[in-house]
């Protein structure tokens, strides 16, 4: 019996990866959002939280993921949840 042809490969290929960074000084809770470009898509995302050694009592990471609109199936950015638990940061 003659050997089947392969199947063509219709695996979707990532062409271009973008870094997509957003750097915020929050107060007591805030949400924070990296939004990728029209037609881009997240693939993937993550956070850092910091505080530096005057003016903050902590800084902490509470969430983080991807965003995707309602009614949409790609996520279209990544959120972030951070809250400073010494309340405002000095100007």
């Amino acid at each position: 019996m003659p050997a089947q042809p392969a199947a063509a490969d219709t695996t979707p290929r990532l062409l271009v990866v973008q870094v997509v960074e957003e750097t915020r000084t929050v107060g007591d809770f805030q949400q924070v959002f990296a939004w990728c470009g029209d037609g881009s898509e997240a693939i993937s995302g993550g956070v850092e939280a910091a505080a530096p050694s005057v003016g903050y009592d902590a800084v902490a990471l509470v969430a983080s993921f991807p965003y995707a609109r309602y009614g949409e199936n790609k996520a279209r950015g990544w959120v972030a949840d951070a809250r400073n638990f010494g309340g405002r940061p000095p100007p």
